[in-house]
């Protein structure tokens, strides 16, 4: 790899010994991966950047405070670099009902004073598109959250790698980053057609299925697909969310309608494998993600990733005047700028009134809920990682039959 002077600087401490530190480990990851230089990045989505909840004992309180150590090493210089935060392991306004300790409370604060010092944006958001940090076509970028990747990559035509805590913040720091991977323009193309007889509509969850089934056939290679309408945003986040769950797809094309895919012919560049995705694919991937034994539910969440506003005005409106079943504990999650909003329009309100809790900073599959084990979601990433994260029993259906759940208490499959 070739290094400029002022990189050089930078590993030989130039900039203090905390940024050589991280940006040698982000230097030698790219010469493991054959990057050839280092580029300017433009946008880092960072995580790490939050203590260590112990959420129902799972934390240890020397593990928190190991945590917050490495906070308070990383956040002592400046960033070079835009950088926004990825969800925090602890939900400050309501930790499962069953309360955020007062350490807990203590070391978080910490870690915002501190990286606010540092000049990172507060966002705490899964979906930091949707709270403003929105990168340029060709812009490149570090970003931790997979789904985000591949929907920066693929929806905009921006350019990131998956990336681990340690390179994004070693790219905040320096503002450099080594270029390999989907940040070069020859390894952009699709190595596999997905043509779409099983046209999703406007349910999110349907997206989510196609997205799942992309994962699985595609692995690490890159789909394009063929024969779908330009989704909604909220519908382009459930398919990239989906595709990051199901495989290890960085990015997707659809042909005719992504900014790197005017036609068929633009992505695909040598002979690549074609399959179709079906009415029966769409079936076997939702009984595979149902696994819901009964019709009672307890728990209900929506805003995997984070809910748009969009989002939110069609629960709220769909809550208005209505009340949750006493049994059920309904969870929207969302970015605190979306939310802010939200309330200005009353929608949080409704939510709330209705019930249901509008929240924000983490996510149902970091805190860990202990609302008991049968819950329902439209979102295939969260069905995925309760299962495997939590032992929940999971029901994945439109936004009709979620809403409907959450009101009677009684999981209504179609």
């Amino acid at each position: 790899m070739k290094l400029t002077h002022e990189q050089h600087q930078l590993l030989d401490g130039e900039a203090g010994a905390v940024v050589a530190k991280y940006f040698r480990t982000l230097v030698d990851w790219g010469r493991i991966m054959g990057a050839e230089r280092l580029v300017k990045v433009h946008s880092v989505h960072a995580s790490g950047i939050t203590a260590s909840g112990r959420v129902a004992g799972s934390v240890t309180k020397q593990a928190a405070e190991a945590t917050l150590a490495q906070v308070m090493e990383f956040t002592s210089v400046k960033m070079r670099a835009p950088t926004a935060t990825h969800v925090a392991r602890i939900c400050l306004q309501d930790d499962k009902g069953g309360g955020v300790s007062a350490e807990d409370r203590e070391f978080q604060q910490i870690v915002i004073e501190r990286a606010r010092a540092a000049g990172i944006q507060l966002t705490w958001t899964c979906a930091p598109y949707i709270a403003g940090i929105l990168p340029t076509k060709t812009q490149i970028c570090a970003w931790t959250e997979s789904s985000a990747v591949v929907y920066i990559n693929s929806m905009i035509g921006a350019r990131s790698v998956r990336n681990g805590a340690e390179s994004a913040i070693g790219a905040a720091m320096s503002g450099w980053f080594p270029e390999f991977g989907v940040l070069l323009e020859e390894n952009r193309g699709a190595d596999l057609i997905i043509d779409v007889e099983q046209v999703p509509g406007d349910e999110l969850c349907d997206w989510g299925f196609l997205g799942y089934f992309a994962g699985e056939v595609s692995g690490l290679r890159t789909p394009v697909f063929t024969g779908l309408p330009a989704p909604s945003q909220e519908a382009a986040k459930q398919l990239s969310a989906a595709v990051a769950t199901g495989g290890g797809c960085t990015m997707f094309h659809i042909a005719g309608i992504t900014p790197e895919a005017p036609d068929l012919a633009a992505v695909v560049r040598k002979p690549v494998e074609r399959i179709r995705y079906t009415r029966a694919d769409r079936d076997r991937i939702a009984a595979k993600l149902n696994t819901l034994s009964g019709t009672d539910i307890d728990y209900v969440v929506l805003g995997c990733p984070h809910a748009t506003l969009e989002e939110i005005r069609i629960i709220g409106a769909r809550l208005e005047g209505r009340k949750i079943s006493e049994r059920v504990r309904l969870e929207v999650w969302t970015a605190w700028s979306v939310k802010a909003v939200a309330e200005r329009m009353g929608l949080v309100q409704a939510i709330e009134n209705a019930g249901g809790r509008v929240l924000t900073d983490s996510c149902p599959s970091i805190t860990r809920s202990g609302f008991g084990k049968r819950m329902v979601t439209n979102a295939v990433k969260q069905a995925n990682y309760l299962q495997g994260m939590t032992g929940h029993e999971v029901a994945v259906g439109s936004m009709d039959q979620v809403i409907s759940a959450a009101l009677s208490g009684t999981w209504s499959p179609q």
